[in-house]
């Protein structure tokens, strides 16, 4: 481990590169789902439709987080399994 002053550089650039690289998706992520939500159930695309999305995402974070890195990031993954076959079994039977 780094001690001293370069140390401490080197962990504040880590931190701002994970908190730049988690913000910005998590931001264009509440836009997109706005955006759809206005489009296929006429919901307004406005900024507090956007603000609910984003507390929404941040409150699933914090859940996950809180309730342990593996209990939290097993529940997601098998959350994302689930909407995967669910998507995956709609395509099948909607599709041509």
């Amino acid at each position: 481990a780094m001690k001293g002053a370069l140390g401490t550089i080197v962990d504040a650039c880590c931190v701002l590169a994970v908190v730049a690289g988690t913000v910005g998706p998590i931001g264009f992520l509440g836009l997109q789902v706005s955006f759809g939500l206005d489009k296929l159930f006429g919901i307004p695309d406005t900024y507090t439709t956007q603000v609910v999305i984003l507390f929404s995402l941040i409150g699933i974070y914090t859940l996950s987080a809180v309730s342990g890195v593996t209990k939290g990031i097993q529940l997601l993954s098998r959350f994302n399994v689930v909407l995967a076959v669910v998507l995956m079994l709609f395509i099948l039977l909607m599709g041509p």
